[in-house]
């Protein structure tokens, strides 16, 4: 159960630096900068750090933002168990899938199912709420305010060396960008976010816990999905016979 926890808790911290990412940033770069190419590395050497980070993130930005819809499967290694998950995203909308537990958001009520205790949780969906557990996509427009990324973005290698790294993403180039939460009281104390350096879609995010440990979830894929239907992000009515159900609306 607590390796199952920690795997939930990346994920949700994934899906809100990834929803982060599509919001806007504050513009720190000239107007030169805005036109300039990311693979250009002599445009890049005479950048500022923090412009550099900027850029990036805001290309970033600008790319989610563009897609009426997205998918990502997660696998990561927790003590030694490696899990999966697919993680699908529109707009305020948003289901979380894996073996052990599933979540679905339709932007107004949210369903938590356990799938191993047939549990069902329901509750209302604020998005004005910004606790993760509330509302994963509650800081889509707020980066520049809840996190710094003051370090230069560096260039890394995806290596093998991880049990959970995916074959299709060894060897790729990726940004990496740490950003650190402006809140002292969350429980991690920094996110690296890695970007392919050719897709700029996002690879990899490592999760640093003020309690000293980390953990590394590998996005295997990333893609644009057509516009799902609303009733998409609902939970079916017919799973809700035969599992215990605690509705807090």
């Amino acid at each position: 159960m607590k390796t199952l926890f920690v795997f939930l808790s990346t994920l949700f911290i994934l899906t809100i630096t990834i929803g982060t990412s599509a919001g806007p940033l504050s513009d720190r770069s000239s107007a030169n900068e805005k036109s300039v190419n990311l693979q250009d590395r002599s445009v890049i050497i005479s950048m500022s750090q923090q412009n550099l980070s900027s850029k990036i993130l805001s290309d970033l930005n600008a790319k989610i933002k563009s897609l009426p819809a997205f998918e990502m499967q997660i696998v990561m290694n927790v003590q030694g168990e490696v899990l999966e998950a697919t993680i699908q995203s529109q707009q305020d909308a948003f289901r979380l899938i894996n073996n052990h537990y599933s979540i679905y958001c339709d932007g107004t009520t949210k369903w938590f199912y356990n799938i191993d205790n047939n549990d069902i949780t329901i509750m209302n969906h604020d998005p004005e709420q910004s606790d993760l557990t509330e509302n994963p996509t509650a800081f889509l427009h707020t980066i520049s305010q809840n996190y710094t990324f003051e370090k230069e973005a560096k260039t890394v290698s995806i290596t093998s060396n991880d049990v959970s790294t995916p074959k299709e993403l060894a060897g790729k180039q990726m940004w990496v960008i740490e950003l650190k939460p402006n809140n002292d009281r969350l429980a991690y104390k920094s996110i690296v976010l890695g970007i392919d350096k050719v897709d700029l879609v996002p690879v990899m995010m490592q999760y640093f816990s003020k309690d000293g440990s980390s953990h590394t979830a590998y996005i295997r894929n990333f893609s644009e999905r057509s516009a799902w239907s609303p009733d998409y992000f609902v939970f079916p009515k017919d799973k809700l016979q035969g599992n215990y159900v605690t509705d807090l609306r």
